[in-house]
């Protein structure tokens, strides 16, 4: 079964005091970080204490990620970190690789991790993120890529970046996200078409709650699967968001049982394709609907 990621929490790899924190949480996903969260003179500190919880925590049933330097940023910083990584006895559950805009970014990540993961009796699970027009442009590419690729990184999920996207693009962020709209929709379109998980855009004012509601529930209308998140007062309310409520569940079980009694009570009939369920026109859009929210519900 496939890792649910409806939060991904990102502590600094610095911080082994937040990392500590973290562990204690009930959060799909802690992603501890050498990128953004990490300043050049604490690199070295932070790859320390990134090998100590690997090896010394228990993150329960979270699942644990490390995010490393981008390799278009620098390839030397880049390959530094992922060979600190695989040293560890205990390697993450999945390896994050940022602003990954080309297929040669993509195979330079095949390549350095290839000789480490030999070793592994399975797959590593690799997330990579989208954060520029040329990563957009590029994603349906790198994903078709990435899904015929015969190695022990297996790509389960992108995540966009949307403040870095505002950046390179010259987009006013504002908090609507409709700058956003057309590039997260996007995302999610590229994702879904090769069986990868989209996770949405930070909400990066923290104390905003209703906002930060409104706009994981907005992302897991459009489809993503999940949301990043930059503190553990996020976690609840986006998980929440993307888990579907007992309403939504017991609606999708009654169509789906209406359409198991239309169909087989309607087997050889030319009406055997849409039906009338309570005082709506369903049909196999609808029913494939229903059946993601039971697969969303089964997971969580």
């Amino acid at each position: 079964m496939r890792v649910v990621r409806r939060a991904w929490l990102f502590m600094p790899g610095s911080r082994m005091k937040f990392i500590k924190k973290a562990a204690g949480l009930d959060v799909d996903v802690v992603c501890m970080d050498l990128e953004d969260g990490v300043s050049p003179d604490s690199r070295a500190e932070a790859h320390d204490n990134i090998r100590a919880a690997l090896e010394t925590l228990d993150f329960g049933q979270s699942d644990v990620a490390v995010r490393i330097t981008s390799p278009s940023l620098s390839m030397e910083d880049a390959k530094t970190d992922m060979e600190t990584l695989f040293k560890s006895r205990v390697l993450p559950k999945t390896l994050c690789v940022p602003k990954i805009d080309t297929l040669e970014h993509l195979q330079w990540i095949y390549d350095t991790a290839g000789p480490h993961l030999q070793k592994l009796d399975s797959k590593l699970a690799l997330v990579t993120m989208c954060e520029s027009p040329t990563g957009l442009l590029n994603l349906s590419e790198i994903l078709r890529a990435a899904s015929s690729t015969d190695s022990k990184l297996d790509l389960q999920a992108v995540i966009f970046g949307g403040d870095d996207y505002a950046a390179t693009s010259e987009a006013t962020r504002t908090s609507s996200c409709g700058e956003l709209m057309y590039a997260r929709q996007h995302v999610v379109a590229c994702c879904r078409a090769y069986g990868v998980d989209p996770l949405d855009i930070v909400h990066i004012t923290l104390k905003d709650p209703e906002g930060l509601r409104r706009e994981a529930e907005e992302g897991a209308l459009w489809g993503f699967a999940g949301k990043q998140v930059i503190h553990p007062s996020q976690v609840e309310i986006v998980q929440q968001a993307f888990t579907p409520t007992k309403e939504a569940i017991e609606e999708a079980t009654e169509l789906l049982a209406a359409y198991q009694e239309h169909y087989h009570g309607n087997l050889s009939s030319s009406e055997s394709g849409a039906f009338l369920h309570q005082g709506k026109m369903i049909d196999l859009p609808t029913v494939r609907a229903a059946e993601h929210v039971l697969a969303r519900a089964a997971k969580t």
